[in-house]
């Protein structure tokens, strides 16, 4: 049986919201495929899931540090909140694959510890891109400085995320886009997981060589 390990930037479940939507329905597509799972996951506004024990072997849940001090860092602010040592020490404990659910989650991503894994990042968007445009509609000075910031720290961050074996976009446009901005990289397009229903098992076998 497959083992793999799972860093979700955020408890996915319920899946009710964009980014946890296509983590907890992967999940669930890859447990009936019969992996065993392996879930990392931040607890940041939202309760632990016991229904995430019914389709996961085991189920990790870490801190997410907030606020001024874990804002003074080169790393984007979304990224450095979520180190934790404790959670390296867990995936060094075998030497399963590992799937990071948005480049929040890639602070190890190119640990020299990890050498040798094999890593696929799941991009959830263009992060820079994102928070660029959230900076550009927000009015308030602060804020609209810290998406400024954080713009600008996740496009220095990106390439981290050619450590992966494979980088996983959500969008024939994020395709593209992660091809120019990681040339070196293997850039495959594999569709959100939106329902129970959405994608076959060839669907996602087929993405993955596409």
């Amino acid at each position: 049986m497959l083992t793999l390990h799972v860093i979700a930037l955020n408890i996915p479940y319920p899946p009710n919201y964009g980014g946890v939507i296509d983590i907890y329905y992967k999940l669930l597509a890859l447990h009936r495929l019969g992996v065993r799972l392996i879930l990392h996951c931040y607890e940041y506004e939202r309760p632990r899931a016991p229904e995430l024990e019914r389709i996961c072997a085991e189920v990790h849940y870490y801190p997410r540090r907030t606020g001024l001090l874990a804002n003074l860092t080169l790393e984007p602010y979304n990224v450095a909140g979520r180190r934790n040592e404790r959670l390296v020490q867990r995936l060094l404990q075998d030497d399963a694959p590992i799937l990071f659910e948005g480049l929040h989650t890639c602070f190890c991503i190119d640990d020299p510890r990890l050498a040798g894994r094999v890593k696929v990042f799941r991009s959830c968007n263009i992060e820079h891109d994102y928070y660029r445009a959230i900076g550009q509609a927000e009015r308030h000075p602060l804020r609209r400085l810290f998406y400024r910031l954080e713009a600008w720290r996740f496009r220095r961050y990106l390439p981290h995320a050619a450590a992966a074996d494979l980088v996983a976009a959500v969008s024939t446009t994020d395709t593209d886009a992660l091809r120019r901005l990681l040339p070196a990289s293997r850039v495959a397009f594999i569709p959100c997981f939106l329902s129970e229903y959405g994608l076959t098992t060839a669907d996602i076998i087929e993405s993955f060589y596409r």
